[in-house]
């Protein structure tokens, strides 16, 4: 269990870098784009599949 929930974090960190990496390389005023665009990533994440493993009641 504990893999996933690394592989996850290393997933979500890459998410967040991407996401500022566009932050910087947009104007401000297209932040509404960036904004859509975050939330999409963040739905990727979500719906990624270490979030559709039970938990592991060994691991508690």
């Amino acid at each position: 269990m504990k893999n996933i929930e690394l592989l996850e974090l290393k997933y979500m960190k890459a998410v967040w870098n991407f996401t500022e990496l566009l932050h910087r390389s947009i104007p401000s005023s297209s932040h509404q784009v960036y904004n859509s665009i975050f939330d999409l990533w963040s739905s990727m994440v979500i719906s990624s599949p270490a979030h559709n493993i039970p938990e592991d009641p060994d691991d508690m």
